[in-house]
């Protein structure tokens, strides 16, 4: 009989996960099922096990976002946000900032959207490349004279199919992807006249090669990428210092564009200066929130569970078993995941920090012999996923058993054979665990959700940050 480990939380429901089977030889490749499985059951009810009741996990209120201040500490001038792309995640942070007495603005895909963001109190721009619908010209003056530029658009696969991608001995592949923005002449041309010298402050053009960090307009630069850049670590933790092994065109083509970032802010401009550009890249576990998380996908029943089933659930068939979505999703032990609140936080904390590391630029410039490694690179790259990788089934079982007015799921694993059968299923992102451990400790980020059981809890519970009430029509 299939033998079981069972974890345990005080006052928590139990999970069943299968142990390891015993062999006379260890497997290659490495046999990942049973461990991960075991592994990830630990993390996700240890988390749970912190906030071992409902009112205890709501009973605090949610921190507010500490957003940047609104003004130039050295020149008093009010800053200003561009988001290419106002979706999910930088329309909370156009929100935020919004609410702090920023100015903001940003790019959508049609002029329907564009009204409806106008009328929420952030001014949109329709940008569509490839489409052919560029920005106008007051959507590229706002760009370039935004202080904070957030680019949030995914990268363009290239057509393989007319493209030719072999090249001969010490000559460069050509990527398999494209960045919209910095494919778009007009958007590099006013980025690179942002990050030269405000001639407005210094006097001209013949400036902008001798920008620095008191002089440039532009002052933070991020692109949000990936955490499936890793790829597979056969489960073990990564870090922003970890090799990238992308498995799928989409998490290549994320890379690529990293890449294409980082060589923009470290390049010439075309006046042959240094764009002096400081590059910021975060790379986001799946982000969920208000109106886009477990919880409505539970309340829809679109998704079910494989080999799981909560003990209060009748048998949905003869069998007795739940009906299966032999999804890859659902065959991965790691699911890096972060609420949108803590997503927007590790972005304030980020653009806060350009203030302290303008100044210490600033200081050694003025000591030429000084030097400080953590404010030597132009580019630096962050993760953004909580506490618990735990298994898309167990937190889908945790947001039904919250929808029905329980305090914790009942999660078991029916047997080790089928565990292992559905897990065959090709997993297409990988197995990792994702640290969050370089924000947290340069960044300073406090996670109000340090698990998606606190952060499905909040929601449930009616919270709606980092929204407010007209932007959530928009979401």
């Amino acid at each position: 009989a299939a033998r079981a480990a069972c974890v345990k939380g005080g006052g928590m429901a139990t999970a069943r996960f299968p142990a390891p089977v015993r062999r006379t030889c260890s497997p290659s490749p490495p046999n990942r099922v049973t461990s991960l499985s075991r592994r990830a059951s630990a993390l996700a009810f240890r988390c749970n096990a912190s906030a071992s009741s409902r009112a205890a996990v709501s009973g605090a209120p949610t921190p507010a976002l500490d957003a940047p201040p609104a003004s130039d500490p050295r020149t008093g001038a009010t800053r200003s946000l561009f988001c290419f792309g106002l979706g999910y995640t930088s329309l909370g942070l156009a929100e935020t900032l919004r609410r702090a007495g920023w100015r903001v603005a940003g790019t959508c895909r049609s002029a329907e959207r564009a009204r409806a963001l106008e009328a929420a109190g952030i001014p949109a721009f329709v940008w569509c490349p490839d489409e052919r619908e560029f920005l106008d010209d007051a959507g590229v003056a706002a760009l370039r004279d935004a202080t904070h530029v957030l680019v949030s658009v995914p990268p363009t696969e290239r057509d393989h199919h007319s493209e030719d991608r072999s090249k001969g001995p010490g000559e460069e592949v050509a990527p398999s992807s494209i960045d919209p923005v910095l494919a778009d002449a007009a958007c590099v041309a006013a980025l690179s006249r942002a990050g030269a010298a405000d001639e407005r402050r210094d006097g001209g053009e013949d400036q902008n090669k001798n920008a620095t960090p008191k002089t440039r307009r532009l002052q933070w630069l991020a692109y949000l990428s990936s955490t499936g850049v890793y790829g597979d670590h056969f489960g073990n933790v990564v870090d922003e210092s970890s090799v990238c092994v992308p498995t799928t065109a989409k998490t290549r083509a994320r890379l690529d564009a990293e890449r294409a970032w980082e060589a923009f802010a470290r390049c010439e401009n075309t006046s042959g200066g240094f764009k002096n550009v400081r590059l910021r890249v975060f790379r986001l576990g799946g982000v969920y929130g208000p109106r886009r998380s477990l919880l409505d996908a539970a309340a829809r029943g679109t998704e079910t569970e494989p080999n799981v089933k909560r003990a209060d659930s009748k048998s949905s068939s003869s069998s007795g078993r739940a009906p299966r979505n032999r999804s890859s999703r659902f065959s991965r032990a790691f699911v890096a995941r972060c609420h949108v609140r803590d997503v927007v936080a590790i972005l304030c904390a980020s653009a806060r920090l350009a203030d302290d590391e303008d100044d210490a630029a600033r200081d050694a410039d003025s000591n030429a012999s000084s030097s400080n490694a953590f404010f030597d690179s132009n580019v630096r790259t962050y993760n953004a996923a909580d506490d618990a990788p735990a298994p898309r089934a167990v937190a889908l079982a945790f947001a039904a058993a919250l929808l029905a007015g329980q305090e914790t799921p009942n999660v078991s694993v029916e047997s080790e054979a089928e565990a292992e059968a559905e897990a065959r299923v090709v997993n297409d992102r990988g197995e990792k665990r994702v640290s969050n451990e370089r924000a947290k400790t340069e960044l300073g980020v406090f996670f109000a959700f340090p698990t998606y059981a606190e952060g499905l809890t909040a929601i449930a519970d009616g919270d709606t940050s980092p929204f407010s009430e007209k932007t959530l029509d928009l979401l």
